[in-house]
Formats: C-alpha cells, structure tokens, sequence
C-alpha cells in the first residue's frame, strides 16, 4: 500500500485539480510488486480524488547486475545475488531498483509530469 500510497502523492500533485485518466509507472524487479495488488491498492488509496478512474500502466523492470571480477553483465534470476559466470558476489545493481511515475495523464492527453521518483 505504500508504494500505492506514494504514487498517489505524485499524481495529484501533478494533476492539482485536473482528472487523470492514465498513470504510467516504472517499477524494478527488486521491489516484488506484484501488478494487480498495486493498481488494486492504487484505486483504494484514489478513491474519491482526481485519480479515481485512472488506468494504472506498469512497465515491469528485471533486475540486472554487472560483476566487478569478471565484468559479466546478466540478468538477476532470484535470490542469489551472485555472478552467473564466476560465481563473484561482487556484482553491481544496474536495474531492477526503479519506482517511479513515468507519466501522469488527463483526458486532453495532456502530460502533466515525467519521471518523478516515487517515495515510500
């Protein structure tokens, strides 16, 4: 719900008094959200705002790593935050930690905010 939550804050506050019919949302693998549970927590926490009636578009992000040993760059399969190829846990996070709103739309199809990091 706090991931929710925190949308919201950015959607209204870009919407002010407009309707928003779409919110585009980015969201990295690492957070284990789960899409249906969010846009249902999205419309509870909208309720009776401008945003009630919004669409709710999530652009999943996998997570992926970059080893420092052998420079391996691979997708994150689970929990093993280890390197596919040598085995190194010093690997280094290059996506999969995104939360943000990528877009906030209105009827007119009017963008009213871009990019805005989500906080929890």
């Amino acid at each position: 719900m706090a991931i929710a939550e925190g949308i919201l804050t950015v959607v209204l506050e870009a919407a002010q008094t407009h309707k928003v019919d779409r919110v585009r949302v980015k969201i990295g693998a690492l957070h284990a959200v789960v899409p249906e549970s969010l846009r249902f927590s999205f419309q509870l926490a909208a309720d009776g705002t401008e945003a009630q009636d919004a669409i709710v578009e999530i652009e999943d992000v996998p997570a992926a790593f970059h080893c420092r040993m052998c420079h391996a760059e691979d997708r994150l399969d689970g929990p093993s935050f280890h390197c596919h190829a040598c085995g190194s846990p010093e690997i280094t996070i290059m996506s999969g930690e995104e939360l943000t709103v990528e877009s906030v739309e209105r009827q007119e199809g009017a963008v009213l905010v871009r990019g805005a990091r989500i906080t929890t």
